[in-house]
């Protein structure tokens, strides 16, 4: 925290990451997922503001406990964005401080798959990774770090972190392409443009 309270004084840019939709893969496994328990899902309709307005919540919920937590034998098995580990790795080279803040129920597993991908701790680490519990709780880290630009896959998270000026909609699947009301990048060179280049 000191170094970002430090960069927070210069005034530079400070990056935040979500986790999930933006660096991890979800959607094939969570239409897989939802096709076992009798759901016709299209890949387009698995982000997060989508899928759950198609699965009733008690289902819902059994899914995310084999997505996202130990309960199930999927939760390591999700695989990175394509150019995630490229990218997160320019950004490293550039000297732009960057975080990452999920919301998840506990880091454990988050940091399990992170360690798979080799993205933990060379990148992320306990010095720059934040689990909070809810979306509002991004906001407050968010604050708390200074962070001027953000990376979400939902909307309703961009919207519940007013501090941060500049929030940017990941959108690889082309679903909010007309609903969209931040900026949107379609891939993780696009979003790279945005936020190096500026």
């Amino acid at each position: 925290i000191f170094l970002f309270e430090k960069i927070l004084a210069s005034g530079k840019k400070i990056i935040g990451f979500d986790l999930d939709g933006v660096f991890l893969d979800f959607s094939e496994l969570k239409q897989r997922i939802a096709k076992e328990r009798g759901f016709a899902v299209e890949l387009h309709e698995t982000p997060a503001e989508i899928y759950e307005t198609l699965i009733p919540h008690d289902i819902l919920e059994d899914i995310k406990k084999h997505i996202y937590y130990f309960e199930g034998a999927h939760a390591l098995s999700v695989p990175l964005m394509p150019g995630a580990r490229e990218s997160l790795e320019r950004v490293h080279k550039s000297g732009i401080p960057y975080a990452l803040m999920s919301r998840r129920r506990s880091g454990e597993t988050a940091i399990a798959v992170l360690e798979r991908h080799g993205l933990w701790p060379a990148y992320f680490n306990e010095t720059n990774a934040f689990f909070v519990k809810t979306r509002e709780d991004k906001d407050l880290v968010a604050q708390k770090l200074g962070v001027t630009h953000f990376i979400d896959d939902e909307q309703k998270v961009l919207d519940a972190i007013p501090s941060v000026p500049n929030r940017i909609l990941f959108d690889f699947l082309g679903a909010f392409l007309d609903t969209a009301r931040y900026p949107r990048v379609g891939s993780w060179d696009e979003l790279m443009e945005q936020i190096l280049s500026r």
